[in-house]
C-alpha cells in the first residue's frame, strides 16, 4: 500500500466513526488510536521497539499524522475539517 493509500484509508476510518458516533466519538477514537500507535513506534527503555512497531513503522507513523491532523483540526473550530477525506 502506498503512503497516500494508507492516509486515505485512515481518513475513511475517521469519517466512518464520525458518521456512526459523531465528531466527539471520532476525536476520542483518534486519540485512542494515536496513543496506541505511538506506543508501538516508541522505543522501550532497552532501546528496542515492539516487533509490530518495527515491521509497520512507516504505516503507523503515517496513521499518527492523520489522527493528529484530525484532532488538531477539531480543537480549532474555524479550521474544522468539513470532510475528513480531504
Amino acid at each position: 500500500m502506498s503512503d497516500i493509500e494508507i492516509m486515505v484509508e485512515d481518513r475513511k476510518r475517521i469519517a466512518f466513526v464520525c458518521d456512526r458516533d459523531g465528531v466527539d466519538g471520532a476525536v476520542a477514537f483518534a486519540k485512542r488510536a494515536l496513543g496506541a500507535y505511538r506506543a508501538c513506534v516508541r522505543r522501550k527503555s532497552n532501546g528496542r521497539r515492539s516487533g509490530y512497531g518495527s515491521a509497520y513503522r512507516r504505516s503507523l507513523v503515517l496513521s499518527c499524522i492523520v489522527f493528529r491532523e484530525f484532532i488538531r483540526a477539531e480543537r480549532r473550530p474555524q479550521q474544522r475539517l468539513a470532510n475528513p477525506l480531504n
